[in-house]
């Protein structure tokens, strides 16, 4: 069982499906993978072996994850042909609370993070989000211990976490809380639930317990670089956005500290698996935390980074963060020379760098629009400012600045939308927050009422707001 519990956890998983390996990752680890899943098989068919049923049905199904001289084009066949496996798994040991998990697990795996549709709250297309539930809900309300086994409560999170059903799971984020207490995965998982209800001081306090289980775990290994320095600074983006959200900058900042000094360079500059391409983005949070507190010289004071290739979305949000910052001090010309760097920046950046599933060049996309509709909106203040509110023709020029700008920053809320899911998200300075607090501060009261209405998501906000006004 130590093979198969070596091949396992060394194959892909719900946040790194085979489809982001880069080349050599893939080939090495199928090799590695493939010999240690057929190492467990053959001690399994051993006469005289110690296994029981289970445990052989298990090692079985795994020889379908990992096929010796398949085409390595067709990695989706390897996640169909393994849940198809441990389907028959399941119809013999389906009372066991591990198989469940494990089963569950394989077919969460045919559409990572795509099992449900955001925008209708329906299941996504081919995605066996029903049959998923199905097992999930009746093992958790069915079997003894069921409600104390992390990886289904771990499981069913992930699963709910997309549907409109969001408030089954607060009680199930409760049960996982300090269930596993030295997993720091396990630590943070409550706080998708909390981050999606609101519930920030619960989010930065599980974030905190996650941060304390990984400090434990990198000391042990004496801070060896690996892939769970992904996960580390999952949990500080984690309690970075609660904090963010609940208005608590000391704690962001701190957190951002932590997150920045959990990467080395030494980390960044491994090849494969391309860690730069899976946590440099992680290193642009804090502009997103300077911008949403309102520290605007602390922005202007901080340098771009030396080496602008290796720390290339970094580098191309700093220029936009400090865009942003001259835009609001008044200073239309240097927000201009740092849009333009920005621009420049922006072509730098490689493919396949991203902050968490969503690609740096998706991110962008919104940044863009925020920055020019910002620039546009702080110089049409200037010219309001100065302008004869006698002079129909300068004010209908004033008023059609703020409509450009109000039109960028429409577009930078349309792209936000339109982002893969993943939570918390990777624009983190909800752009309806801004569109809301620039429309108030013009006047136009509806035009912030319905934004601010969706941002909550709650539509019937918009005529209740009204009515209220109106009243």
């Amino acid at each position: 069982m130590a093979y198969w519990g070596y091949a396992y956890t060394s194959g892909p998983n719900y946040n790194k499906p085979w489809e982001v390996f880069d080349k050599d990752d893939l080939a090495r680890t199928l090799e590695r993978c493939h010999e240690a899943a057929l190492a467990a098989y053959k001690w399994s068919q051993r006469a005289g072996s110690r296994y029981t049923e289970v445990e052989r049905a298990l090692c079985d199904a795994l020889m379908y994850r990992y096929p010796k001289d398949s085409d390595v084009r067709d990695h989706n066949a390897w996640n169909r042909a393994y849940a198809h496996a441990m389907k028959g798994v399941y119809k013999m040991f389906g009372h066991d609370l591990d198989v469940v998990a494990l089963y569950v697990d394989a077919l969460m795996n045919l559409s990572p993070w795509a099992l449900w549709d955001v925008h209708t709250g329906e299941p996504r297309g081919v995605a066996p989000t029903l049959e998923v539930e199905k097992v999930l809900e009746s093992a958790l309300n069915g079997l003894s211990g069921a409600r104390e086994h992390p990886g289904l409560i771990h499981l069913y999170i992930h699963l709910m976490e997309m549907s409109p059903k969001l408030e089954i799971l607060i009680p199930y984020a409760d049960l996982l809380r300090d269930l596993c207490p030295d997993a720091a995965h396990l630590q943070h998982m409550p706080s998708h639930v909390d981050v999606l209800s609101g519930e920030w001081r619960q989010a930065v306090i599980a974030s905190q317990k996650a941060i304390r289980a990984d400090n434990k775990y990198f000391a042990y290994t004496k801070n060896a670089p690996s892939f769970q320095t992904f996960y580390r600074c999952h949990n500080y983006h984690f309690g970075i956005y609660a904090a963010m959200m609940s208005g608590q900058s000391r704690i962001a900042l701190e957190m951002a500290d932590g997150l920045e000094a959990a990467v080395p360079e030494s980390l960044l500059r491994i090849k494969s698996p391309p860690m730069a391409d899976w946590l440099e983005g992680f290193l642009s949070i804090r502009i997103h935390v300077l911008i949403r507190f309102g520290r605007w010289h602390d922005l202007l004071a901080l340098a771009l980074p030396q080496d602008r290739d290796l720390y290339s979305m970094t580098t191309a949000m700093t220029c936009y963060g400090k865009g942003i910052a001259y835009a609001v001090l008044g200073n239309s010309t240097s927000a201009c020379h740092w849009q333009t760097l920005f621009r420049q920046f922006v072509h730098t950046v490689p493919h396949g760098r991203r902050l968490f599933s969503n690609s740096a060049r998706s991110i962008f996309m919104i940044a863009e629009e925020m920055l020019q509709g910002e620039l546009l909106y702080r110089q049409a203040l200037l010219e309001q400012e100065s302008v004869d509110i006698f002079d129909v023709d300068a004010m209908k020029i004033v008023e059609d600045q703020f409509e450009a700008a109000f039109s960028h920053l429409s577009r930078a809320i349309y792209h936000d939308d339109h982002l893969p899911y993943h939570e918390p998200w990777s624009w983190m300075m909800p752009t309806r927050h801004a569109y809301g607090a620039l429309s108030l501060e013009q006047g136009r009261v509806e035009q912030a009422a319905k934004a601010y209405a969706q941002d909550l998501g709650i539509p019937i906000m918009f005529g209740l707001c009204m009515d209220i006004m109106s009243a």
